[in-house]
């Protein structure tokens, strides 16, 4: 950890960081609150359960927190309205435009939609970057955990490709949008279906697939009376 109060030099950051000892998640609270600024902002850029732990210090500290994060949207329910009352009462900003979309505007639209009385009845698309990657590679030829292999290689999955392929991923995701929209849900009310069968089981969907014109995609589906993921033909 780097704390300058006159600024961090972005072409000498490497070198500044280089010298300095790892350092806790209080020592960072402790110099937001030594900087005395009223519009520090903490961006969190992990996948860490951890750190959204540490939200609430980060927000009574003055911080407004933007991140990737899915973690914090995905916390149990009354955990998940706890952080957002934080946030309400210390007037701070939590902006996580990137959980679903990669930055499109995506929540930001849903949200609009629900304040001026529109009622979203159906959800449904391909929410993870790499399946969608994957999926338009497969062609029941090459084993599809060899083109798992190959992505992974080339940085488009998750460190561990089980993320991805668990569907816990894209269970987050639909998760998030489903609470944007004002639902009370749980990841566990989400059902997932896993693509850690084996090749088989995706050649032999393929082949079905195919043989009805159809290509096989793995879809995230939020209808009104039921809450469903998996593959889809």
């Amino acid at each position: 950890m780097i704390s300058k109060p006159d600024g961090i030099g972005l072409g000498t950051w490497r070198d500044h960081l280089a010298s300095t000892t790892r350092r806790g998640g209080d020592e960072l609270i402790q110099s937001i609150l030594e900087l005395h600024r009223w519009n520090t902002v903490v961006v969190d850029c992990t996948a860490s359960a951890e750190i959204v732990s540490t939200y609430e210090s980060f927000i009574g500290a003055g911080a407004h927190i933007v991140t990737p994060n899915k973690k914090a949207n995905v916390l149990p329910w009354q955990r998940y309205q706890e952080l957002l009352e934080c946030f309400r009462r210390h007037h701070r900003q939590f902006l996580y435009a990137t959980n679903v979309g990669a930055g499109l505007p995506v929540l930001s639209t849903l949200a609009d939609l629900v304040k001026s009385g529109d009622t979203v009845r159906k959800i449904e698309g391909i929410l993870s970057g790499t399946l969608s990657y994957l999926f338009n590679r497969f062609d029941g030829i090459v084993w599809f955990s060899a083109i798992v292999r190959e992505a992974s290689k080339r940085g488009f999955t998750e460190p561990d490709p089980s993320v991805d392929l668990s569907g816990g991923d894209v269970a987050a995701k639909l998760l998030v949008i489903a609470r944007q929209l004002g639902w009370k849900l749980d990841l566990e009310d989400i059902r997932v279906e896993s693509l850690l069968k084996g090749d088989q089981d995706l050649r032999r969907r393929d082949a079905a697939a195919t043989a009805g014109g159809k290509v096989l995609r793995y879809v995230a589906r939020f209808p009104k009376v039921r809450h469903r993921r998996g593959l889809s033909r």
